[in-house]
Protein backbone atom coordinates (compact mmCIF):
# COMPACT_ATOMS: atom_id res chain seq x y z
CA UNK A 1 0.00 0.00 0.00
CA UNK A 2 1.06 3.57 -0.77
CA UNK A 3 0.47 6.06 2.36
CA UNK A 4 0.21 9.25 1.49
CA UNK A 5 3.64 11.18 3.11
CA UNK A 6 2.94 13.15 6.79
CA UNK A 7 2.15 16.45 4.58
CA UNK A 8 -0.05 15.07 2.57
CA UNK A 9 -1.97 13.76 5.76
CA UNK A 10 -1.91 16.78 7.22
CA UNK A 11 -3.25 18.79 4.20
CA UNK A 12 -6.19 16.29 3.79
CA UNK A 13 -6.87 16.66 7.37
CA UNK A 14 -7.18 20.30 7.46
CA UNK A 15 -8.79 21.14 4.08
CA UNK A 16 -11.62 18.16 5.74
CA UNK A 17 -11.54 19.32 9.33
CA UNK A 18 -12.85 22.98 7.19
CA UNK A 19 -15.34 21.32 5.22
CA UNK A 20 -16.71 18.90 9.07
CA UNK A 21 -15.90 21.74 11.07
CA UNK A 22 -19.96 22.30 11.99
CA UNK A 23 -19.94 18.62 13.03
CA UNK A 24 -17.75 19.15 15.85
CA UNK A 25 -17.29 20.65 19.12
CA UNK A 26 -13.14 19.76 19.26
CA UNK A 27 -11.32 18.13 16.81
CA UNK A 28 -7.49 17.87 16.55
CA UNK A 29 -4.71 16.23 14.70
CA UNK A 30 -0.97 14.57 14.87
CA UNK A 31 1.39 13.11 13.09
CA UNK A 32 2.92 10.52 14.64
CA UNK A 33 6.83 9.76 14.19
CA UNK A 34 6.13 5.92 14.58
CA UNK A 35 3.47 3.37 13.60
CA UNK A 36 0.56 3.54 15.84
CA UNK A 37 -0.42 -0.67 16.70
CA UNK A 38 -3.06 0.51 19.77
CA UNK A 39 -4.86 3.30 21.47
CA UNK A 40 -6.32 3.48 24.67
CA UNK A 41 -7.71 6.72 26.55
CA UNK A 42 -6.51 6.74 30.23
CA UNK A 43 -9.35 6.39 33.06
CA UNK A 44 -9.56 10.16 33.81
CA UNK A 45 -9.65 13.03 32.34
CA UNK A 46 -8.20 15.87 34.38
CA UNK A 47 -9.98 19.13 34.51
CA UNK A 48 -7.86 21.82 34.71
CA UNK A 49 -9.53 25.40 35.07
CA UNK A 50 -11.23 26.28 31.54
CA UNK A 51 -9.98 23.17 30.16
CA UNK A 52 -10.11 19.24 29.73
CA UNK A 53 -6.50 17.53 29.56
CA UNK A 54 -6.79 14.20 28.37
CA UNK A 55 -4.75 11.18 28.51
CA UNK A 56 -3.87 8.63 25.78
CA UNK A 57 -1.43 5.87 25.95
CA UNK A 58 0.21 4.80 22.24
CA UNK A 59 1.80 1.56 21.75
CA UNK A 60 3.88 2.10 18.37
CA UNK A 61 6.29 0.26 15.99
CA UNK A 62 9.36 1.47 14.31
CA UNK A 63 10.31 -1.49 11.88
CA UNK A 64 13.35 0.80 10.40
CA UNK A 65 14.85 0.46 14.19
CA UNK A 66 12.70 -2.91 15.02
CA UNK A 67 11.66 -0.67 18.30
CA UNK A 68 8.84 -0.22 19.90
CA UNK A 69 7.49 2.49 22.20
CA UNK A 70 4.37 3.06 24.72
CA UNK A 71 4.01 6.50 25.13
CA UNK A 72 1.83 8.87 27.05
CA UNK A 73 -0.25 11.79 25.00
CA UNK A 74 -1.86 14.74 26.60
CA UNK A 75 -4.45 16.60 24.74
CA UNK A 76 -6.22 19.70 25.71
CA UNK A 77 -9.72 20.65 24.66
CA UNK A 78 -11.68 23.84 25.83
CA UNK A 79 -14.18 23.34 28.77
CA UNK A 80 -17.01 25.22 27.80
CA UNK A 81 -18.70 25.29 31.06
CA UNK A 82 -16.33 26.00 33.28
CA UNK A 83 -16.64 29.63 34.53
CA UNK A 84 -12.96 30.29 33.67
CA UNK A 85 -13.83 29.69 30.14
CA UNK A 86 -13.71 32.79 28.16
CA UNK A 87 -14.35 32.34 23.71
CA UNK A 88 -12.63 35.84 23.22
CA UNK A 89 -9.59 35.04 25.16
CA UNK A 90 -8.63 30.97 23.49
CA UNK A 91 -5.71 29.25 25.73
CA UNK A 92 -3.08 28.48 23.49
CA UNK A 93 -3.00 24.99 24.97
CA UNK A 94 -6.44 23.98 23.37
CA UNK A 95 -6.10 21.33 20.35
CA UNK A 96 -2.34 21.22 20.98
CA UNK A 97 -0.82 17.25 21.36
CA UNK A 98 1.98 16.44 23.36
CA UNK A 99 4.10 13.50 23.90
CA UNK A 100 4.35 13.58 27.95
CA UNK A 101 5.97 10.22 28.26
CA UNK A 102 7.29 7.29 26.73
CA UNK A 103 9.04 3.99 27.27
CA UNK A 104 11.21 2.50 24.92
CA UNK A 105 11.97 -1.16 23.61
CA UNK A 106 14.14 -3.14 21.44
CA UNK A 107 11.84 -5.58 19.01
CA UNK A 108 8.38 -5.56 17.88
CA UNK A 109 5.14 -4.64 20.09
CA UNK A 110 2.16 -6.51 18.99
CA UNK A 111 -0.27 -5.53 21.42
CA UNK A 112 -1.04 -2.46 24.48
CA UNK A 113 -3.63 -2.07 26.81
CA UNK A 114 -4.14 -0.52 29.94
CA UNK A 115 -7.06 -1.91 33.42
CA UNK A 116 -8.46 0.81 35.06
CA UNK A 117 -5.62 1.83 37.27
CA UNK A 118 -4.15 2.44 34.14
CA UNK A 119 -1.54 -0.14 34.62
CA UNK A 120 -0.19 -0.81 30.76
CA UNK A 121 0.62 -4.42 29.71
CA UNK A 122 2.63 -4.49 26.81
CA UNK A 123 3.53 -7.24 24.35
CA UNK A 124 6.86 -7.30 23.06
CA UNK A 125 8.17 -10.02 20.96
CA UNK A 126 8.32 -13.15 23.25
CA UNK A 127 7.84 -10.55 26.73
CA UNK A 128 4.71 -9.41 28.66
CA UNK A 129 6.07 -6.15 30.32
CA UNK A 130 3.82 -4.87 32.82
CA UNK A 131 4.03 -0.81 33.94
CA UNK A 132 2.49 0.47 37.11
CA UNK A 133 3.35 3.35 38.63
CA UNK A 134 5.72 1.79 41.27
CA UNK A 135 7.00 -1.28 39.59
CA UNK A 136 7.63 -3.24 36.09
CA UNK A 137 7.45 -6.71 35.12
CA UNK A 138 8.66 -8.81 32.32
CA UNK A 139 7.82 -12.07 31.86
CA UNK A 140 8.71 -14.57 28.95
CA UNK A 141 6.26 -16.84 26.42
CA UNK A 142 8.25 -19.34 25.67
CA UNK A 143 8.33 -19.44 21.49
CA UNK A 144 4.82 -17.03 21.15
CA UNK A 145 3.86 -13.49 21.11
CA UNK A 146 0.60 -12.04 22.72
CA UNK A 147 -1.35 -10.67 20.26
CA UNK A 148 -4.69 -9.65 21.88
CA UNK A 149 -4.97 -8.19 25.54
CA UNK A 150 -7.82 -8.14 27.47
CA UNK A 151 -8.17 -6.85 31.12
CA UNK A 152 -11.05 -8.01 33.09
CA UNK A 153 -13.50 -5.31 34.05
CA UNK A 154 -13.58 -4.36 37.83
CA UNK A 155 -11.56 -1.84 39.80
CA UNK A 156 -7.80 -2.68 39.12
CA UNK A 157 -7.96 -5.81 38.22
CA UNK A 158 -4.53 -7.22 37.20
CA UNK A 159 -6.04 -10.06 35.40
CA UNK A 160 -6.25 -10.67 31.70
CA UNK A 161 -7.15 -12.80 29.18
CA UNK A 162 -3.99 -12.93 26.33
CA UNK A 163 -4.38 -14.53 22.74
CA UNK A 164 -1.41 -15.21 21.08
CA UNK A 165 -0.03 -15.86 17.49
CA UNK A 166 -0.04 -19.71 18.02
CA UNK A 167 -3.66 -19.50 18.14
CA UNK A 168 -3.78 -20.05 21.82
CA UNK A 169 -6.21 -18.10 24.40
CA UNK A 170 -4.65 -17.85 27.39
CA UNK A 171 -5.49 -16.43 31.00
CA UNK A 172 -2.53 -14.73 33.20
CA UNK A 173 -3.14 -13.28 37.08
CA UNK A 174 -1.55 -10.58 36.68
CA UNK A 175 2.26 -9.71 38.01
CA UNK A 176 1.34 -9.69 41.93
CA UNK A 177 0.23 -12.94 42.12
CA UNK A 178 3.28 -14.54 43.42
CA UNK A 179 4.60 -17.50 40.87
CA UNK A 180 2.22 -16.76 38.53
CA UNK A 181 2.18 -17.12 34.69
CA UNK A 182 0.09 -17.13 31.62
CA UNK A 183 -1.75 -20.47 31.60
CA UNK A 184 -3.63 -22.07 28.33
CA UNK A 185 -7.38 -22.27 28.35
CA UNK A 186 -8.04 -23.21 24.97
CA UNK A 187 -5.74 -23.98 21.64
CA UNK A 188 -7.22 -23.09 18.22
CA UNK A 189 -7.01 -24.16 14.41
CA UNK A 190 -7.24 -20.70 13.13
CA UNK A 191 -6.02 -17.49 13.60
CA UNK A 192 -7.81 -15.47 16.56
CA UNK A 193 -8.95 -12.11 15.08
CA UNK A 194 -10.95 -10.99 18.49
CA UNK A 195 -11.31 -11.47 22.00
CA UNK A 196 -14.48 -10.05 24.05
CA UNK A 197 -14.89 -10.46 27.78
CA UNK A 198 -18.17 -10.57 28.97
CA UNK A 199 -18.95 -7.54 31.90
CA UNK A 200 -21.61 -9.89 33.94
CA UNK A 201 -19.74 -12.46 33.81
CA UNK A 202 -15.99 -12.14 33.12
CA UNK A 203 -14.50 -15.65 34.06
CA UNK A 204 -16.14 -15.90 30.29
CA UNK A 205 -15.10 -14.21 27.03
CA UNK A 206 -15.84 -15.37 23.27
CA UNK A 207 -13.86 -15.32 20.83
CA UNK A 208 -14.01 -15.15 16.68
CA UNK A 209 -11.12 -16.49 13.65
CA UNK A 210 -12.63 -15.54 10.78
CA UNK A 211 -15.81 -18.14 10.77
CA UNK A 212 -19.73 -18.83 10.74
CA UNK A 213 -18.80 -20.18 14.54
CA UNK A 214 -17.55 -18.13 17.23
CA UNK A 215 -16.39 -19.92 20.74
CA UNK A 216 -17.56 -19.23 24.33
CA UNK A 217 -14.37 -20.26 26.65
CA UNK A 218 -14.74 -20.39 30.41
CA UNK A 219 -11.36 -19.72 32.86
CA UNK A 220 -12.63 -21.67 35.61
CA UNK A 221 -12.82 -25.04 33.58
CA UNK A 222 -11.28 -24.61 30.34
CA UNK A 223 -14.70 -25.27 29.07
CA UNK A 224 -15.47 -24.27 25.10
CA UNK A 225 -18.54 -24.10 24.10
CA UNK A 226 -19.28 -23.39 19.76
CA UNK A 227 -21.92 -20.64 19.22
CA UNK A 228 -22.97 -20.66 14.82
CA UNK A 229 -23.86 -17.56 13.78
CA UNK A 230 -24.84 -16.47 10.07
CA UNK A 231 -21.90 -14.69 9.03
CA UNK A 232 -18.22 -14.93 8.63
CA UNK A 233 -17.02 -13.16 12.24
CA UNK A 234 -14.13 -10.76 12.23
CA UNK A 235 -14.86 -8.67 15.56
CA UNK A 236 -16.71 -8.96 18.60
CA UNK A 237 -17.74 -7.23 21.52
CA UNK A 238 -19.98 -7.58 24.80
CA UNK A 239 -22.59 -4.52 25.37
CA UNK A 240 -21.10 -2.64 28.34
CA UNK A 241 -24.80 -1.52 29.84
CA UNK A 242 -26.63 -4.23 28.47
CA UNK A 243 -26.58 -8.08 30.02
CA UNK A 244 -25.90 -10.93 27.43
CA UNK A 245 -26.19 -9.01 24.69
CA UNK A 246 -23.15 -8.93 22.14
CA UNK A 247 -22.52 -7.31 18.57
CA UNK A 248 -20.71 -9.35 15.82
CA UNK A 249 -19.10 -7.67 12.92
CA UNK A 250 -18.56 -10.07 10.03
CA UNK A 251 -16.24 -10.11 6.89
CA UNK A 252 -19.02 -8.72 4.82
CA UNK A 253 -19.33 -5.55 6.60
CA UNK A 254 -22.59 -6.28 8.46
CA UNK A 255 -23.06 -5.65 12.41
CA UNK A 256 -25.15 -8.01 14.07
CA UNK A 257 -26.80 -8.22 17.40
CA UNK A 258 -27.48 -11.30 19.43
CA UNK A 259 -28.56 -12.24 22.60
CA UNK A 260 -26.19 -15.09 24.09
CA UNK A 261 -28.45 -17.23 25.50
CA UNK A 262 -30.71 -17.33 22.07
CA UNK A 263 -27.78 -17.05 19.50
CA UNK A 264 -29.12 -18.48 16.95
CA UNK A 265 -31.03 -15.27 15.26
CA UNK A 266 -29.92 -12.10 15.43
CA UNK A 267 -31.57 -9.84 17.19
CA UNK A 268 -31.56 -7.22 14.35
CA UNK A 269 -28.50 -6.26 11.74
CA UNK A 270 -27.12 -3.45 10.10
CA UNK A 271 -25.21 -2.93 6.72
CA UNK A 272 -22.79 -1.21 8.42
CA UNK A 273 -19.48 -0.63 6.11
CA UNK A 274 -18.46 -2.38 2.49
CA UNK A 275 -15.58 -4.42 3.26
CA UNK A 276 -14.95 -6.60 7.01
CA UNK A 277 -15.18 -4.87 10.05
CA UNK A 278 -12.06 -4.68 12.24
CA UNK A 279 -13.19 -3.80 15.20
CA UNK A 280 -16.11 -2.71 17.46
CA UNK A 281 -16.48 -0.72 20.95
CA UNK A 282 -19.76 0.35 23.40
CA UNK A 283 -20.10 3.34 24.40
CA UNK A 284 -18.85 4.14 28.01
CA UNK A 285 -21.50 6.01 28.62
CA UNK A 286 -24.50 5.87 26.40
CA UNK A 287 -26.54 2.92 26.93
CA UNK A 288 -27.09 1.65 23.27
CA UNK A 289 -24.57 3.40 21.26
CA UNK A 290 -21.66 0.82 19.47
CA UNK A 291 -18.62 2.28 17.62
CA UNK A 292 -17.46 -0.12 14.68
CA UNK A 293 -14.24 0.83 11.99
CA UNK A 294 -13.63 -0.98 8.58
CA UNK A 295 -10.87 -1.16 5.89
CA UNK A 296 -12.77 1.95 4.48
CA UNK A 297 -10.95 4.58 6.88
CA UNK A 298 -14.27 5.86 8.48
CA UNK A 299 -15.44 5.15 11.87
CA UNK A 300 -19.05 5.17 12.27
CA UNK A 301 -21.18 5.17 15.19
CA UNK A 302 -24.67 3.04 15.15
CA UNK A 303 -27.89 3.01 17.74
CA UNK A 304 -29.42 -0.40 18.64
CA UNK A 305 -32.44 0.67 18.90
CA UNK A 306 -32.73 2.07 15.86
CA UNK A 307 -31.28 -1.17 14.29
CA UNK A 308 -34.07 -2.97 14.94
CA UNK A 309 -36.13 -0.17 12.57
CA UNK A 310 -35.40 -1.24 8.64
CA UNK A 311 -32.21 0.48 7.37
CA UNK A 312 -30.98 2.78 9.91
CA UNK A 313 -28.21 5.19 9.33
CA UNK A 314 -25.38 5.86 11.10
CA UNK A 315 -25.79 8.24 14.21
CA UNK A 316 -22.48 9.75 13.18
CA UNK A 317 -19.55 8.91 11.13
CA UNK A 318 -16.44 10.33 11.34
CA UNK A 319 -14.38 10.49 8.02
CA UNK A 320 -11.50 12.15 9.20
CA UNK A 321 -8.57 9.74 8.04
CA UNK A 322 -7.31 8.40 4.25
CA UNK A 323 -6.15 5.14 5.57
CA UNK A 324 -7.90 1.92 7.29
CA UNK A 325 -8.29 2.80 11.08
CA UNK A 326 -5.16 0.51 13.31
CA UNK A 327 -7.34 1.62 16.35
CA UNK A 328 -10.10 3.84 18.09
CA UNK A 329 -11.38 4.08 21.81
CA UNK A 330 -13.98 6.10 23.28
CA UNK A 331 -13.29 8.60 26.44
CA UNK A 332 -13.79 6.54 29.94
CA UNK A 333 -15.51 10.05 31.24
CA UNK A 334 -16.63 12.56 28.80
CA UNK A 335 -18.80 11.36 27.10
CA UNK A 336 -19.18 11.60 22.81
CA UNK A 337 -15.30 12.36 22.89
CA UNK A 338 -13.22 9.42 21.04
CA UNK A 339 -10.07 8.97 19.19
CA UNK A 340 -8.16 7.44 16.53
CA UNK A 341 -5.14 5.82 14.37
CA UNK A 342 -4.66 5.21 10.81
CA UNK A 343 -2.09 3.78 9.26
CA UNK A 344 -0.39 6.83 7.65
CA UNK A 345 0.30 7.22 11.59
CA UNK A 346 -2.40 10.13 11.48
CA UNK A 347 -3.50 10.17 15.21
CA UNK A 348 -6.98 12.52 15.62
CA UNK A 349 -9.20 12.96 18.85
CA UNK A 350 -12.53 14.83 18.43
CA UNK A 351 -15.64 15.66 20.40
CA UNK A 352 -19.19 15.68 18.44
CA UNK A 353 -21.26 18.82 18.31
CA UNK A 354 -24.30 18.66 20.66
CA UNK A 355 -26.02 19.47 17.15
CA UNK A 356 -25.28 16.33 15.51
CA UNK A 357 -26.30 14.18 18.54
CA UNK A 358 -29.42 15.64 20.31
CA UNK A 359 -31.41 12.37 19.86
CA UNK A 360 -28.72 10.89 21.77
CA UNK A 361 -27.79 13.07 24.72
CA UNK A 362 -29.82 12.00 26.98
CA UNK A 363 -30.93 8.01 27.61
Amino acid sequence: MNLPTPQDAVRDFFDWRYHAREFYENVSMHVLPEHPISLNFTNQTIKAQDSYVYGLILGNYNSKSNSSSVSLYNVSFPNRTSISFDKSKPNPEWGRISNTSKFSFKGRIYACNLNSSNDIMAAVDNDLIYISETSDTKIALKNDQAKIIQFLPGDSSMESFLCTRSNSVMFYKGPKCIGSLPFQISKFKRSILDLSIDPYNPQTALVCHGKVSINCIDIRDSSRTSIKLEDHVSSLAFANHIPFMFAAGSLSGVIAFFDIRLPSAPICTITAHDSEVTSLKWSVTSRDIVASSSLDAAVALWSLNEAKEADPSAVFAHNGHVTPITAFDWCQDMPWTMASVSEDNLFEIWTIAPSQIEDYLYP
